[in-house]
């Protein structure tokens, strides 16, 4: 028997069936038994589809407040990472404290833990929501491994971004630092040009005290560093508040351990947090508004440059695993959805 189908102008359905014609609303069925289950069938078909199904909406519920989640300890991760930077904020005040209390300040764990503190209330949120959620579908033993899978793969996916946009601010701070090129300019310490010296190539002209040289260990993750500091001062008789500083070639080999140089590249509030707490702990005052004379631009941009590949090379590496894991979630689901069909078919 063939059946043709088509709309009147007049928006009813026409149905023919075996030659006979006959008009069909959306109120009145027809009185033919196969045409009126064909519709009943149609109509079964089209509710079904616009029920929302739970699952699916519990999926994208908890998909959405995941990634609110990573974006909210990315950010967290980041305001605390350019105050460890900067030496700055409540990163300074707790490095302060970890100095008078241990004598040493690790930033790493510094920075990781004041962002999984202030994450601490948007993690229990999505705990509440995720079990809440939990408690609405009913998952079998090969679903639960998936979600598992899944999870697995977001917390990377998390990693990565987090450490790609560390990344990104490295790079970012990098191009915001003081130029290196150009003719450097003469500052004398304790003139009128020591007030507002500015930043860039400098010359400082001053007492370079030898007597109060700070060393300072730069350890990151792939490499290290130590450089050393002498405050510089209007003349050897000067006992005011130290606002300048020089870094210092050391020598141990020798006729004179120390070399200071005069000659770089001047950045304001260029000294190390860490260093001007050495000196306040050691009873010898460093202004706040302080300059640093670095011998040259590639000691200046030394610890971003080596921060941005570090949070680089962490990003591509955590990314491939992403990518792994995800490619592995979705063989999984696909099978599983292959197994579900299987089971379902008569």
């Amino acid at each position: 028997m063939n059946r043709e189908y088509h709309m009147d102008r007049d928006g009813a359905e026409e149905v023919t069936a075996s030659g006979a014609p006959f008009a069909v609303d959306g109120d009145n069925p027809p009185a033919n038994g196969a045409a009126a289950a064909f519709l009943a069938d149609q109509r079964s078909r089209r509710r079904r589809s616009r029920r929302p199904d739970p699952t699916r909406r519990i999926a994208i519920e908890r998909r959405g407040v995941i990634w609110v989640l990573c974006v909210w300890v990315t950010l967290a991760f980041l305001f605390f990472l350019w105050q460890a930077i900067n030496y700055r904020g409540l990163v300074a005040r707790l490095a302060e404290w970890q100095f008078g209390r241990f004598d040493n300040y690790w930033p790493s764990l510094t920075v990781l833990g004041l962002a999984a503190f202030f994450s601490l209330p948007i993690i229990i949120i999505t705990l509440l929501v995720h079990r809440r959620r939990k408690g609405e579908e009913l998952a079998t033993h090969a679903q639960i491994v998936l979600n598992t899978a899944r999870h697995l793969k977001q917390a990377f996916a998390t990693l990565t971004l987090i450490s790609t946009a560390a990344a990104i601010l490295c790079i970012i701070l990098l191009l915001t630092l003081p130029p290196t090129e150009g003719r450097p300019l003469p500052v004398a310490v304790g003139g009128a040009g020591s007030i507002d010296p500015g930043e860039g190539p400098r010359t400082l002209l001053g007492y370079v005290d030898l007597r109060s040289v700070a060393r300072y260990d730069e350890d990151l993750l792939i490499t290290g560093r130590t450089l050393y500091f002498a405050p510089v001062r209007a003349s050897s008789d000067d006992r005011s508040i130290a606002r300048y500083f020089v870094e210092v070639h050391y020598s141990p080999d020798g006729p004179q351990r120390f070399y200071p140089i005069m000659t770089g590249v001047l950045r304001h509030r260029g000294l190390p947090g860490e260093i001007a707490s050495l000196y306040r702990g050691a009873r010898f005052p460093v202004a706040d508004d302080n300059y640093l004379l670095y011998r040259s631009g590639y000691q200046l941009r030394w610890r971003y440059y080596v921060l941005a590949a570090e949070f680089g090379i962490g990003g591509v590496l955590l990314g491939i695993v992403t990518l792994i894991l995800r490619r592995r979630a979705r063989v999984f689901a696909q099978q599983l959805a292959g197994e579900e069909t299987r089971l379902a078919a008569p």
